[in-house]
């Protein structure tokens, strides 16, 4: 069960980062005037996903706990986060 939901979380991920490249080209690099606080948010975006991936198979490799499960769902988080303050108007 660990490994399934390592491995769908990593399919999310690549997703996740597919529109991650699309919003951030054609949202930041095409439009004049994005908030700075908002690109630096999403520019670290990619740093968040590779960093908590490494680490959550190092950690099922090392120990096979749920440890890796709740790491590996960070950038998940991190990205329904995200998603749910540019609905809320709070990333203007």
């Amino acid at each position: 069960m660990l490994l399934a939901w390592m491995i769908t979380a990593q399919l999310f991920h690549i997703l996740t980062l597919f529109l991650w490249w699309w919003f951030f080209l054609f949202v930041y690099i095409y439009s004049e005037g994005a908030n700075p606080g908002l690109v630096a948010t999403t520019a670290s975006y990619p740093v968040i996903v590779i960093a908590s991936s490494v680490w959550a198979w190092i950690s099922y490799r090392r120990e096979k706990s749920s440890l890796a499960a709740k790491i590996i769902s960070i950038p998940i988080a991190v990205f329904l986060l995200f998603y749910l303050a540019i609905e809320l108007g709070l990333l203007d």
